[in-house]
């Protein structure tokens, strides 16, 4: 059990030691603008004592900046206080968010794998542990500095958390945390929680007599501690910069870009449908490969038995229905706005992933035979050396794929 603890902790070290050093070495830094934004940010608040970090200031960064106030008043900044921690314990504060979501990255994939493994068995859970690493949206997302890897850490920790709320106060702080923290890096758009959340207390927990009106109660407490905790955020921001905060970000973001800002002509209904099924056409095209292969699976599964019919166990089944509703509330909630944009539904691509790759377990042969494989095989150090080998090989990708010079800062 030691060696089995040991072992990949030393690789995990190494691995992400060596990420580190091949950021900092070669000075990467994304062509994408919010990489290079959210960096110039980091660098900003590192300078600030820890108490004023919520004093974020555009400096004229953005195409966004306020000419009537100096303050960033349209994003919490939630996403920035590991960053600046790390930052002002030495590692260099331009590289600190590229290093740390290479670091989210890892811990939400396996905290993914944690939750598959409650509904499904294990040995299919570590498929997903596997496969997941490999969908078109884990490439296209390699190094980069903006909020979406922390944002979907946070998000998965609230559904594990509530899935395992009854196994222990630790999966109750976790779901707590990983809830708050949803909102102060996504701000409004992380409501897509709470009918999630409702939707996992509906499937798992309505039906236990003994459980469930605690259970919902847990929603409820989050729920509460979240208007606290932004209570909190207002007086802090009012303390450092003598301005009101959400009175400003309801104007700004929803109020404002969300709702004023048009990126079509179409009729308002006409619109909202346009903006689902680009969102929807996103979806599938980042579940590449595995969504062409359960296609093809299907077909093959229809030639045999003229059915299309999923004989999921029951267990399975619960966890489709909780992945699925995941991604139609957030491809609904963010077809409302007028602004469309691929990474706003980042969340939802892995989801979705999951979501596929539980179904396609079932009936392909080629997973089912390296299933038998891993089933063998595997060991975690392994998974932890082939996560290093994807990273390593897709920061290359970007380099020599799409014009390296680009990319570096001189």
């Amino acid at each position: 059990m030691v060696d089995q603890i040991i072992k990949p902790c030393i690789l995990f070290t190494l691995m992400t030691s060596l990420i580190a050093g091949a950021i900092i070495l070669t000075k990467f830094q994304a062509r994408e603008n919010d990489s290079r934004l959210y960096t110039k940010f980091t660098t900003q608040l590192t300078n600030k004592p820890l108490k004023e970090l919520v004093g974020l200031e555009w400096q004229g960064l953005s195409e966004y900046t306020d000419p009537h106030n100096p303050y960033v008043r349209d994003h919490l900044i939630g996403q920035f206080f590991f960053p600046v921690i790390l930052s002002k314990l030495g590692f260099p504060s331009e590289y600190s968010l590229y290093f740390l979501n290479t670091i989210y990255r890892l811990l939400f994939i396996f905290i993914f794998y944690l939750m598959v493994r409650e509904f499904v068995e294990n040995e299919k859970a570590l498929i997903i542990l596997w496969a997941l690493q490999l969908c078109l949206i884990n490439f296209t997302y390699q190094l980069r500095a903006n909020h979406e890897q922390f944002l979907l850490l946070c998000l998965a920790s609230t559904m594990l958390g509530f899935v395992k709320i009854n196994h222990g106060v630790w999966f109750k702080i976790l779901f707590m945390v990983g809830f708050i923290f949803s909102f102060l890096t996504k701000g409004l758009a992380a409501i897509t929680l709470l009918p999630v959340l409702f939707s996992i207390w509906f499937i798992l927990y309505s039906k236990l007599e003994s459980k469930k009106y605690i259970n919902i109660l847990w929603i409820i407490i989050s729920f509460f501690g979240l208007l606290l905790t932004l209570y909190l955020y207002e007086l802090w921001f009012q303390a450092v910069t003598g301005y009101p905060f959400f009175e400003a970000y309801f104007k700004i973001q929803v109020f404002g870009r969300s709702i004023q800002d048009s990126v079509s002509t179409y009729p308002f209904m006409l619109q909202k449908i346009v903006n689902i099924f680009h969102y929807l056409s996103r979806t599938l095209i980042n579940a590449l490969p595995w969504v062409l292969l359960l296609v093809i699976s299907l077909a093959i599964k229809f030639y045999k038995t003229r059915s299309f019919k999923l004989d999921l166990p029951a267990k399975t089944k619960q966890l489709v229905w909780i992945l699925a509703n995941f991604v139609v509330v957030y491809v609904l909630l963010f077809s409302l706005s007028n602004r469309l944009a691929q990474r706003y539904i980042f969340p939802a691509y892995y989801c979705f992933n999951i979501l596929v790759l539980i179904i396609l377990i079932q009936y392909s042969s080629t997973l089912q035979i390296f299933q038998k494989y891993l089933n063998s095989k595997i060991k975690p150090g392994y998974v932890l050396l082939w996560t290093w080998f994807l990273l390593i090989t897709s920061a290359m990708g970007i380099y020599f794929l799409k014009g390296g010079h680009n990319h570096w800062v001189n």
